[in-house]
């Protein structure tokens, strides 16, 4: 029997690398678009992804791509180790064909959007194969963010793939076993995001944190704190006002941190969008690929000037059809 569900994409609004720490916390926003994933019998397992321009298949056996590592980690974690509910299937997974599309996480130059593609096809993979196992999907959590960290060579945070799993805005707190603390997404202003100036290779930015943490331990340790501070006060503001100062606080302490390591976390603001006076404006995750531009919703012309694009929110995690 064939089902079909999808996935939204993730965005960190503040916390960036103090969420890569036990009880390091973070904001997250789980945000539209979704990736479409379709699953059909099948007498052999394959996995076929398809985004602009591209389609590339894997089976079992041949040389892991990204989505395959994804596949081989979830089946032997859902198979062996189980669910956060410690339960254990005894029996075989039946092989199927799963489909993913991710096409609307790129844009028309086949540049990726920066909402967390990798981290929603880790959870397709797994709640798939949870679906199939005849599990219950929704306490394959910590499943789809073990998996994402294989896949990944050991490193990630699972907040991308915390937000996409439960949907809407969340306080996020790292470490072994992340959490998820659903908080109201209408505490949220209008929010637009932009491309940065370049690609940032996020394991490479852990990579330089992780270097500078090793050699500069207590700042390191101070960093922590007082990002933690910050996202706590961001979580609780009320208001514009409130929620401008408290997110500036991250900003500073992400720019510090970037100018530290080597990973710059500053963005450009094109002449053509809003003044810095009348917007805040921030980048989002590690370096500066992605920028957020937020404020009062009357502060932004309408249309938005090119390059900006209205964030959706997703008050959705995994949406079953």
């Amino acid at each position: 029997m064939s089902f079909r569900f999808t996935v939204p994409g993730n965005l960190l609004l503040a916390g960036e690398y103090a969420v890569l720490e036990e009880g390091g916390l973070g904001l997250a926003l789980a945000v539209e678009p979704r990736l479409v994933v379709t699953v059909y019998p099948s007498s052999e397992w394959e996995i076929l992804g398809r985004w602009p321009g591209t389609q590339e298949r894997w089976r079992p056996g041949e040389s892991a791509t990204f989505a395959g590592s994804l596949f081989l980690a979830a089946n032997e974690l859902l198979t062996s180790r189980g669910d956060e509910r410690q339960r254990k299937f005894s029996r075989s997974i039946p092989a199927a064909r799963i489909e993913l599309d991710s096409s609307a996480f790129f844009d028309q130059q086949g540049r990726k959007r920066g909402f967390g593609s990798s981290a929603a096809v880790a959870v397709a993979i797994t709640c798939a194969l949870a679906q199939l196992q005849d599990r219950d999907t929704g306490s394959t959590h910590l499943a789809a963010v073990a998996a994402h960290r294989r896949a990944q060579g050991g490193a990630g945070s699972g907040y991308d793939v915390s937000a996409s799993f439960f949907g809407g805005l969340g306080l996020f707190t790292g470490g072994e076993f992340p959490a998820w603390q659903a908080l109201n997404p209408e505490i949220l202003p209008y929010m637009a995001s932009f491309a940065g100036p370049q690609s940032v290779k996020t394991i490479r930015s852990i990579d330089l944190y992780r270097n500078w943490q090793t050699l500069k331990p207590k700042e390191a340790g101070e960093f922590l704190e007082h990002s933690n501070q910050a996202v706590q006060t961001l979580a609780r503001s009320v208001g514009w006002n409130s929620l401008r100062s408290a997110w500036s606080d991250c900003r500073q302490l992400g720019w510090n941190l970037g100018d530290a390591v080597g990973s710059q976390a500053r963005v450009n603001i094109p002449k053509s969008f809003p003044a810095p006076e009348e917007v805040f404006y921030k980048s989002l995750g590690a370096g500066n690929e992605t920028g957020l531009a937020s404020g009062p919703r009357e502060s932004f012309p309408q249309p938005l000037p090119e390059g900006l694009e209205e964030i959706q929110v997703a008050r959705e995690g995994v949406e079953w059809e």
